[in-house]
């Protein structure tokens, strides 16, 4: 499927859960998750979110989390936490770091910050010595 077919179809008020939830699997099946989360949404899939949901979180992949909060599905702490623990193991550390802040574990995210600044000796996001830089978390009043 093509990028003008994938779009008519997932914005088509005449497709059906069932054509939906198959170009889903047919995503998933190739590997395109944001794709296969799209349409399985759209169809109201519970099984479809439920597979991509476990692979996001096996993958350390925050992004397709916050596309189901953005699509009003419930994402605890405990889902953001494992999957930001896993997204860290795997080495995807932005990842990890958003996952752990979308959890409420600020320490644990500045943490992997902090070590990544050490380990490659650049300065801290916060260090005033970047001009405009934002800081790591919110100062507090």
């Amino acid at each position: 499927m093509n990028c003008v077919e994938k779009r008519d179809l997932l914005f088509s008020e005449k497709a059906s859960a069932a054509e939906l939830s198959k170009a889903g699997e047919d995503f998933l099946s190739q590997g395109r998750l944001a794709d296969a989360l799209s349409f399985f949404l759209k169809a109201d899939d519970e099984s479809g979110i439920g597979r991509v949901t476990d692979l996001a979180v096996e993958e350390g992949d925050t992004f397709l989390l916050e596309q189901l909060r953005l699509a009003k599905r419930t994402v605890d702490a405990a889902l953001w936490t494992k999957t930001a623990a896993n997204a860290e193991r795997l080495g995807k550390l932005d990842f990890a770091i958003r996952g752990y802040r979308a959890a409420g574990d600020d320490a644990k995210a500045d943490a992997i910050v902090e070590e990544r600044a050490k380990k490659s000796g650049e300065a801290l996001p916060d260090d005033p010595s970047i001009p405009g830089a934002a800081p790591i978390r919110p100062a507090s009043s």
